[in-house]
């Protein structure tokens, strides 16, 4: 049986010194007119309320995780499958839509 120990500030410097480039790499990868800020920060307050997420933010969120706010032209099969889950959850009474979204708290 091994006994797990705590990591020395040295050894934890080491590690976040070999994950920064990689770290900083990425982040300058962030594409800010694919993903839009304001769009995250919006959906982020309106799903931090779960009772009060409407089928349009669902749709949102669905167009701003692929990358296609604020386009009117994006790949068929994204517009496909975020109108399918509109369709599906507009279908749903209130209390199913309640019961489906109370699982975001």
């Amino acid at each position: 049986m091994t006994t797990a120990t705590a990591l020395t500030a040295a050894e934890t410097g080491q590690i976040v010194l070999r994950m920064e480039r990689d770290l900083v790499r990425l982040a300058g990868r962030y594409d800010e007119r694919k993903y839009p800020p304001a769009e995250l920060a919006r959906l982020r307050q309106v799903f931090a309320r779960p009772d009060d997420v409407t089928r349009p933010d669902i749709f949102a969120a669905l167009v701003w995780k692929d990358g296609n706010t604020g386009k009117t032209n994006y790949p068929h099969r994204q517009r496909a499958l975020a109108e399918r889950i509109k369709r599906i959850v507009a279908s749903e009474s209130d209390c199913a839509w309640r019961i489906a979204t109370s699982g975001l708290r």
